[in-house]
């Protein structure tokens, strides 16, 4: 199973074109979460306890959506598998055609 999750992020790696998904130019991504992080706790300071707990509420209620969502999408592995194994009934239904030919001549 680990060589099945291999091929298919190299797969999908090769279909994003490698890590451009990933790719900030010359800042790294830990400067970009910390950056992230002190905005965040900056834009905090300013609100109240009501306001911070009620938004923490829904950040969780979002995240919880967000899972069920891209539950229901189907999986990179299951689109792989399906185009793997479309190639592989072609090439055998070839190689069986082939083989026909070759006898019959």
């Amino acid at each position: 199973m680990h060589l099945f999750h291999v091929i298919s992020f190299n797969y999908i790696f090769v279909l994003t074109g490698g890590y451009a998904v990933t790719d900030f130019g010359k800042r790294t991504i830990y400067s970009l979460k910390k950056e992230m992080v002190n905005t965040l706790n900056e834009v905090a300071s300013g609100l109240s306890d009501n306001t911070r707990a009620a938004i923490l509420d829904e950040s969780c209620t979002v995240f919880e959506l967000n899972n069920i969502l891209i539950s229901s999408l189907p999986s990179a592995r299951k689109v792989l598998v399906k185009k793997l194994l479309t190639y592989l009934l072609v090439l055998v239904f070839l190689v069986i055609i082939y083989w026909y030919a070759k006898s019959v001549i």
